[in-house]
């Protein structure tokens, strides 16, 4: 199972992304087993240089990326080939292994981020729409 999801800075709440893909961070329950360990979270920072930070990351299969616009230029992080504002000339910014499935961040202000959950191993490039042509492209590899 993916999840995803949109948070503003310091808000105790999670709106979606998207309807089909709403998802909501479960508050701790005191019956939670011990045993259970919280999903590792890897946060990326997107820039005033137009960058993420880092730019490339390895994770592991189940594994949540948070990106966080650490600007105040809006920005997406966007794993969907067809969404790709250049798509017929450079159709290689935008890439996802067989069988996973695309995302889209929408755009975030500053103190925004949004969280994907990588469940199928790979390589996947991503972008941010209104700055592809400007270099804010990003690379994760999700082993499993």
């Amino acid at each position: 199972m993916r999840s995803s999801h949109l948070a503003a800075a310091g808000a105790g709440t999670h709106a979606a992304a998207g309807a089909a893909h709403q998802a909501a961070t479960p508050a701790a329950s005191p019956a939670a087993s011990p045993a259970a360990s919280p999903v590792p979270v890897v946060t990326v920072k997107m820039t005033t240089q137009l960058r993420f930070d880092p730019a490339e990351l390895t994770i592991k299969r189940g594994e949540t990326v948070a990106w966080v616009n650490a600007s105040p230029i809006p920005h997406t992080a966007t794993g969907d080939p067809d969404k790709n504002p250049v798509k017929e000339t450079r159709p290689e910014l935008a890439r996802l292994p067989p069988g996973a499935e695309p995302w889209d961040s929408g755009l975030l202000n500053e103190g925004q981020s949004f969280s994907h959950t990588f469940t199928v191993a790979g390589e996947y490039k991503y972008f941010c729409i209104p700055h592809v042509l400007s270099g804010m492209l990003g690379t994760i590899t999700v082993e499993a």
